[in-house]
């Protein structure tokens, strides 16, 4: 099983912030009322051979994020959530 490390404008996360939660294994990242100065890059790695890497883009006041699988054909998911509202984001592929 694969271990994830999230990363916010490329500085890793710790689950240490009340902000949000990251799950024991990492594969979960819970944002519980997105805020501005939460604006920025978020991407998930999976740490294992032939890993996937899972990229997350937001942007303004709201988070937007495409998800893309190098496994997977490049299939593409797309969300938003407003300012204030909790955002749950799941690095994962089912062929890992």
């Amino acid at each position: 099983m694969p271990q994830f490390v999230w990363y916010h404008d490329n500085t890793p996360l710790r689950n240490d912030s009340a902000s949000y939660y990251v799950s024991a294994d990492g594969g979960e990242l819970v944002i519980h009322s997105f805020q501005r100065d939460e604006v920025g890059r978020y991407h998930c790695a999976a740490i294992n051979k032939g890993a996937n890497h899972t990229i997350f883009n937001v942007t303004s006041d709201y988070i937007e994020f495409t998800l893309r699988s190098n496994i997977d054909t490049q299939i593409e998911h797309r969300q938003t959530t407003e300012k204030g509202h909790s955002l749950h984001l799941v690095c994962a592929n089912q062929k890992l």
